[in-house]
């Protein structure tokens, strides 16, 4: 619609727009990594939280994994119990998507999903804690794993 001082006037026009994909995922995590320093026996748990944000516009699900190939180690290479290195996911109300960490459940070697989407691919952010807990018989030290996070669509 184009106005002028003798009137309003329209004129039809073609547009044409692109949008393109969007498909990524942001990782935060605190400063030093998932690690856990001075590690003794009687220590109350340590938790450590990641957020991790996904943007998609191909409304398709998706799944956001993760892959941990070796267990929670100190600094001299002493293994820490997996029962009691925890992991759990919190989906904020009103995002959309679903886990099976609704609570504290040990955390696996391997690679697998924590976190699915709807079936539109939802966009979404949620927070992926880690529990570390002292026990009897462990080495005590400094504990940290690599932990990597990838984004597959189902």
């Amino acid at each position: 619609m184009v106005e002028t001082d003798q009137g309003k006037q329209e004129f039809p026009i073609n547009i044409d727009c692109e949008i393109l994909p969007v498909f990524t995922m942001t990782v935060t995590t605190p400063p030093g990594g998932v690690s856990y320093s001075h590690v003794i026996v009687n220590d109350p748990p340590q938790d450590k939280e990641v957020l991790v944000t996904v943007l998609s516009n191909l409304h398709k699900p998706y799944q956001v994994l993760q892959d941990i190939q070796a267990g929670m180690t100190n600094e001299k290479g002493k293994e820490f119990d997996s029962k009691y290195f925890t992991l759990q996911v919190e989906i904020p109300s009103g995002q959309k998507g679903q886990t099976n960490f609704t609570e504290f459940s040990p955390v696996q070697t391997g690679e697998y999903p924590v976190f699915s989407s709807d079936s539109l691919g939802s966009p979404t952010t949620f927070k992926v804690v880690y529990r570390l807990q002292g026990y009897k018989q462990m080495n005590s030290g400094n504990f940290s794993a690599p932990i990597r996070f990838s984004l597959n669509q189902k």
